[in-house]
């Protein structure tokens, strides 16, 4: 299962005491002069992202700084300083400050560093590393491993996506551990859209929940036995010893 991605929010423009602003999906954006009025005089912009409303797409947010510093008041200009970044979530608040002179033509470098700002972060960078790990040693010792897994729907990343999903929160992965109807509902689904087991349906959860939220694990298992499928939460829970 691979990080859902959500459409990109329209732009709404918006003036609000004089003050430009835009407003999408959670987004504000704002402008402070730092010197004078003058039309050379060197800016700063702000961007507030909330992520309690609204899924944050990485190549978004990359895209909006790289606009903050090439535009101001809907004019091309050379001027905007610098762009802090601030971010809501329902984990804590973060915000790292861009220096446009050196990613204003960079977009990768403005990855880079949403990237690291994201990283520490709900253990975001350790998350995502661990559920890359064991989905690799899937992958890769997958004809060696007993019983031989489906790993077909083993997708999860990259890197940089997971560990900027992870900052903001964990997935809905580890709440639905605990909800028996809706695992029955979604396998059911699963099976009737990409004909998937009841096994290959559980292995794909339980590797994102041993990257996001490990503790979840036995309670995911324990319900997947709950609705008549033990065959398969023993068997995943046996791949991923082995995979360890």
């Amino acid at each position: 299962m691979t990080p859902m991605k959500r459409p990109t929010p329209a732009t709404v423009l918006r003036r609000t005491a004089g003050v430009p602003a835009v407003a999408a999906l959670g987004l504000v954006l704002g402008t402070t002069v730092l010197a004078s009025q003058a039309k050379a005089a060197p800016i700063s912009h702000r961007i507030t992202l909330d992520a309690r409303r609204a899924g944050l797409e990485l190549n978004y947010v990359t895209h909006q700084v790289q606009r903050s510093c090439r535009i101001d008041h809907h004019v091309i200009v050379n001027n905007v300083r610098s762009v802090t970044v601030r971010v809501r979530s329902r984990v804590g608040n973060w915000a790292t400050t861009f220096a446009c002179v050196k990613v204003r033509d960079d977009l990768d470098a403005i990855e880079r560093q949403l990237v690291a700002a994201a990283a520490p972060h709900n253990h975001a960078k350790a998350k995502a590393r661990r559920l890359l790990t064991i989905q690799h040693r899937l992958l890769r010792f997958a004809p060696d491993l007993r019983p031989v897994p489906d790993t077909s729907g083993l997708t999860y990343g990259p890197r940089d996506l997971l560990v900027w999903s992870f900052s903001t929160g964990d997935p809905l992965t580890c709440q639905r551990a605990g909800r028996p109807r809706e695992i029955r509902e979604m396998m059911a689904e699963g099976a009737r859209v990409n004909h998937e087991t009841p096994e290959h349906w559980t292995l794909i959860e339980a590797v994102m929940l041993a990257g996001a939220c490990p503790d979840r694990l036995p309670v995911l298992f324990r319900n997947v036995s709950k609705i008549g499928e033990p065959e398969a939460a023993t068997a995943v829970k046996r791949l991923l010893e082995q995979a360890s």
